[in-house]
């Protein structure tokens, strides 16, 4: 290999240690409530990419869930299968979420909030919900446990 082709190499080597050293950084230097809100963002943006295995990868191999849409909560397979489901019948393109409460005691989170769906020009697009998330560290690693979603029902006053 030419010298200048083992120098990039080695630049680059180098370069995505020093970003991944410094993204752990600034990950440790985060309060516990700001990493797992990022974290409950994250879990959005990989429904809106319609990316599977991102989202997979924040659910605890123990999950359990119950979307507001199904009659029983459901393990982590169920989940697989209800967001591919959710994928090919309707056409995402943006969320807004607004928290409502997270008490982080130890290793466990319960995060309460609010979400709308939006449509390509910003306006708020079908059911509006109320969801809990429980989430786990485990290995410095937080995953989902638990969850559930209620349809916000507007009562026409």
């Amino acid at each position: 290999m030419k010298f200048y082709q083992q120098i990039i190499i080695i630049s680059i080597v180098i370069g995505l240690g020093l970003f991944n050293y410094l993204d752990a950084l600034d990950q440790k230097g985060l309060d516990p409530e700001k990493k797992v809100w990022q974290l409950e963002e994250r879990y959005w943006e990989y429904w809106i990419q319609k990316d599977i295995e991102g989202y997979m990868s924040l659910l605890h191999e123990d999950f359990i869930g119950w979307p507001s849409s199904l009659e029983m909560p459901g393990d982590k397979k169920a989940a697989r299968q209800f967001v591919q489901n959710f994928w090919t019948q309707i056409k995402l393109f943006a969320f807004e979420m607004k928290p409502a409460a997270i008490k982080i005691i130890d290793d466990v989170a319960v995060v309460h909030y609010f979400l709308f769906w939006k449509d390509e020009d910003g306006h708020q697009v079908g059911n509006r919900y109320r969801l809990t998330h429980t989430w786990m560290k485990q290995g410095g690693i937080w995953q989902v446990i638990g969850g559930m979603s209620s349809e916000i029902i507007d009562s026409g006053d």
